[in-house]
């Protein structure tokens, strides 16, 4: 399955940040198959996955700096996770906590 990254932008949106520099794969291993995901991130340091990506795996890294990422927080009900681990130069996502408005514009990320 894929994590398909949703940042809501504002009316006037900053110029958008590159998907490949904030969207990384995850790769997680267990011990019987290898799983690859998407995550962004929301700060230099944290990143956010789908829960289904991370669960029951022996071990998650991020493809584009190598690091193991261990779970932050876990939140099963909602498909969602926030992975520490690993740290980003680029700018974190842009992302807004209101209810996007009709006709606001989305921007999906995603691999």
């Amino acid at each position: 399955m894929i994590l398909t990254a949703l940042a809501l932008m504002a009316a006037s949106p900053a110029p958008l940040p590159k998907p490949a520099q904030n969207v990384h794969l995850i790769y997680c291993t267990t011990a019987d198959n290898n799983w690859q995901g998407t995550g962004f991130f929301i700060k230099n340091d944290i990143m956010v996955t789908a829960a289904h990506v991370i669960s029951n795996k022996t071990q998650c890294k991020d493809n584009a700096t190598g690091k193991v990422l261990r779970p932050y927080r876990i939140d099963k009900i909602h498909d969602f996770a926030l992975l520490a681990g690993s740290h980003t130069e680029a700018a974190p996502l842009q992302y807004s906590c209101s209810r996007p408005k009709k006709d606001e514009k989305l921007y999906s990320y995603g691999y």
